[in-house]
């Protein structure tokens, strides 16, 4: 049985107000917020066409390197390496050792801590992704010039810090 509609016009929600003459209209394609989210996924969907052969993530590619460049450093130090939360990284980590990519090991300095170093099997990984980085970020950025990319990677630099 369908219920009707009880009430007065009151009660259903006011229209989104015109924007004042003054201002533009919002608009998708100069939002800089959701130009940079597509930009993303285009990356992401970019990586997993070159890399899904070999089974990582971009976040463990994240990680792989900066393993290999802080042996032995803990989760936290390694997700201030990749900027993101200790505990993505510890998921991350977690996902990556019952792939053999990592041995997580008690600190010997603090009980508390664990502390990542690579695999044979996850050195393997990293050179093979090494190898296709370059080929990766001229697909993603293949529509631009060499200097607008670098002009770009300035930009987005600039913008984080």
């Amino acid at each position: 049985m369908c219920k009707e509609f009880v009430g007065t016009v009151t009660d259903r929600p006011e229209p989104f107000p015109d924007f004042p003459d003054d201002e533009p209209e919002f608009s998708l394609s100069v939002s800089l917020s959701h130009l940079l989210r597509r930009s993303h996924f285009h990356a992401e969907s970019l990586f997993a066409q070159m890399f899904d052969d070999i089974g990582i993530t971009s976040r463990q590619l994240s990680l792989l390197v900066a393993v290999a460049e802080n042996p032995g450093a803990s989760q936290r130090q390694l997700s201030q390496a990749v900027t993101l939360d200790v505990n993505t990284v510890s998921d991350t980590l977690r996902r990556m050792e019952r792939k053999s990519l990592i041995f997580r090991n008690a600190s010997a300095n603090d009980g508390r801590s664990v502390t990542v170093t690579l695999t044979e099997q996850g050195r393997e990984i990293l050179e093979t992704a090494v190898s296709r980085n370059a080929m990766f970020q001229e697909m993603i950025s293949e529509q631009l010039q060499p200097d607008e990319t670098d002009q770009l990677k300035t930009l987005i630099n600039k913008m984080l810090q």
